[in-house]
């Protein structure tokens, strides 16, 4: 158990992330690669994957993928222009 990750969890339950982590994510990543890359965060799918992290501390990013092998299909630099303010 990491014991520094309620320091890296929001009140939501969503991993704090910054630009530069997401900036390095690559098209060709699954569901394994992203978890190993920004760590475990809250999943708020149904059938698919939804994985939310807090980006920067100000914004939040969704990233769906359909499935355990399934690719994510975008650069990291793309899905920064997804962000939402929190």
């Amino acid at each position: 158990m990491d014991l520094n990750r309620k320091d890296k969890v929001n009140e939501m339950g969503f991993t704090k992330v910054t630009s530069e982590q997401i900036q390095k994510l690559t098209p060709e990543m699954t569901y394994k690669d992203i978890i190993l890359r920004l760590g475990e965060t809250k999943d708020i799918g149904s059938g698919i994957y939804i994985l939310v992290y807090e980006v920067d501390e100000n914004y939040l990013l969704k990233i769906s993928l359909k499935g355990d092998d399934a690719q994510l299909g975008a650069t990291g630099k793309s899905l920064l222009k997804t962000i939402e303010p929190k």
